[in-house]
């Protein structure tokens, strides 16, 4: 049996499932007929943490030795979590500047401060309880959704900018 090991790359089908949530988001948005807007900030935050997490991505590959052309199996990693500042951070440290520079220059956001303040919104709004039960003190988010639509619009982007992003990964290993 042969291992074949892809170092941390750009991973495609992540960020593909990242995008449908983002458009399922956007289609939501659009159409805010009798309800709230917590399904919309779920959607939101969850595909703006899948296609950070689709950035670095490492498959290990195994293959049949007897048929090396068969796969047997892939071995998929990447950073857990919901918190958005805990995925951008595991990120090298050139992906996040190429990040929030692109950003910052097309739509004059602070892509770190974004994220920071919006860190655990996944959480906040799609789980109604904290996971020991207790509710301490008042609960409640606030979000900036025009500037959170504008981080998940240019993540959505970024095979468009591939040759871009594909550099700057090259060179951060």
């Amino acid at each position: 049996m042969a291992v074949v090991k892809d170092d941390f790359s750009f991973d495609h089908m992540l960020h593909y499932e990242g995008k449908k949530f983002f458009d399922s988001a956007a289609v939501l948005k659009e159409h805010p007929v009798h309800y709230s807007n917590s399904p919309y900030y779920v959607l939101l935050a969850f595909s703006i943490e899948l296609m950070l997490k689709s950035l670095r991505v490492k498959k290990t590959i195994t293959t049949s030795k007897s048929i090396p052309s068969k796969i047997n199996s892939v071995k998929v990693e990447h950073v857990k979590g919901h918190d958005l500042i805990g995925v951008y951070n595991y990120l090298p440290q050139e992906l996040k500047n190429w990040l929030s520079e692109s950003i910052s220059s097309k739509y004059s956001i602070n892509l770190e401060d974004i994220l920071c303040k919006h860190a655990n919104l996944f959480s906040e709004v799609r789980y109604i309880y904290p996971g020991d039960g207790k509710m301490k003190g008042s609960s409640g988010y606030t979000v900036n959704e025009s500037a959170l639509c504008c981080v998940g619009s240019f993540l959505a982007s970024i095979p468009e900018n591939e040759s871009s992003l594909l550099y700057v990964i090259a060179h951060t290993k």
